[in-house]
């Protein structure tokens, strides 16, 4: 009886860490990069800006239609930034404020670090022919013939870890009026 016990006992400590292994596995989140020519990230020049955007890509979700904007942003300041805003603006029309996380105990970004939009554990894969091919029917011809859209990114605000900030509004404010007038539209 004792040792049936033990067995019994065994079987359900490996079932709990057989079944705990299969809950911790998250499916891997896969993006493609949509070629430059089909969608252009123009990154705003912004003299004082205590961020610098970097290594930006219009990225495709492989298995679930959707799009990102990925790109990073370095701390050039001598402090350390609590949060900012990075905007969104289209040729297409219509703007957005795009998240980071940010990481590390205490949540700040420290001077000469490097932050990341994408959440850790993605990955972009090469577009080859046979996912060019597979991806055809969600695309709506997005990796396909000539440039369809260029989105450019800005730091809209910083603030900083001891309370000072950074704006720079009027020039995302400017963009807008600007593409709406050009592109979208007749009054902004």
């Amino acid at each position: 009886m004792k040792k049936a016990l033990v067995v019994l006992f065994l079987q359900l400590c490996c079932w709990g860490v057989f079944g705990q292994e299969k809950a911790d596995v998250k499916e891997t989140i896969q993006y493609v990069e949509v070629p430059r020519e089909q969608v252009l990230v123009v990154l705003v020049y912004q003299p004082g800006c205590p961020l610098r955007i970097e290594d930006s890509a219009f990225l495709f979700r492989t298995n679930n239609p959707r799009t990102v904007i990925r790109y990073k942003v370095r701390n050039v300041s001598s402090k350390p930034i609590a949060s900012f805003t990075v905007s969104s603006w289209s040729t297409k029309g219509g703007e957005g404020t795009l998240p980071v996380l940010m990481t590390g105990s205490d949540h700040l970004l420290y001077p000469g670090r490097v932050v990341d939009s994408l959440e850790e554990g993605v990955q972009i894969v090469p577009l080859t022919e046979e996912l060019r091919r597979k991806l055809k029917g969600h695309t709506s011809g997005l990796f396909e013939g000539k440039m369809r859209e260029v989105k450019f990114l800005l730091v809209d605000q910083v603030r900083f870890a001891d309370g000072s900030s950074y704006k720079d509004q009027r020039v995302s404010e400017a963009l807008s009026d600007y593409l709406f007038e050009h592109i979208g539209g007749s009054d902004p």
